[in-house]
């Protein structure tokens, strides 16, 4: 039996969020099926802490935080991860150092700072949350601009960072 929330609760609220984050989700990752590992990542922290959420808040503005937070901790967890056959012992290749992901990081920022005003304007918008449309209605312009922007700073800082390209989706 399928439980459903009630009208007007925040349970109610959040399936109705569902495909905006579904649609941020797709946005971050590279397969639809580790967007939809983010989403049921999202939605479990969410009702696992929804205790701290204050009635009176932006609750897509909260979701959002928290899957943004969720898919950083990933790439951070990913950057860790060493892969190395299964013939080579566990011990025998060093793990990096967790200040070489804080340099990264403020690789990314200083790069992301160099974009041109227009791409780095929207890039942060999405990262901080916001749909293509709103950001669209915020510039005047067409959700698939938008859209284009996101994805040419994605890809700017990508060849800033050196990373492979193909890791970048949309």
């Amino acid at each position: 039996m399928v439980h459903q929330a009630p009208t007007g609760s925040v349970e109610g609220e959040i399936i109705a969020l569902l495909p905006k984050l579904r649609a941020f989700s797709k946005s971050l990752t590279k397969s639809r099926s580790d967007a939809d590992d983010l989403v049921q990542e999202t939605l479990m922290d969410a009702l696992a802490h929804l205790d701290g959420y204050q009635e009176n808040g932006k609750l897509k503005a909260w979701l959002f935080r928290i899957m943004r937070n969720a898919f950083l901790t990933r790439c951070k967890k990913a950057k860790r991860e060493v892969c190395m056959p299964l013939e080579d012992s566990i011990f025998s290749q060093p793990a990096p150092a967790a200040q070489e992901w804080a340099i990264d990081l403020r690789h990314l920022y200083e790069a992301a700072d160099e974009l041109p005003s227009h791409l780095r304007h929207v890039f942060i918008k999405v990262m901080e949350g916001q749909t293509y449309e709103a950001i669209a209605a915020e510039c005047g312009c067409a959700v698939g601009t938008i859209k284009s922007r996101v994805n040419r700073a994605r890809h700017q800082l990508a060849e800033k960072m050196d990373w492979d390209t193909h890791r970048v989706h949309h």
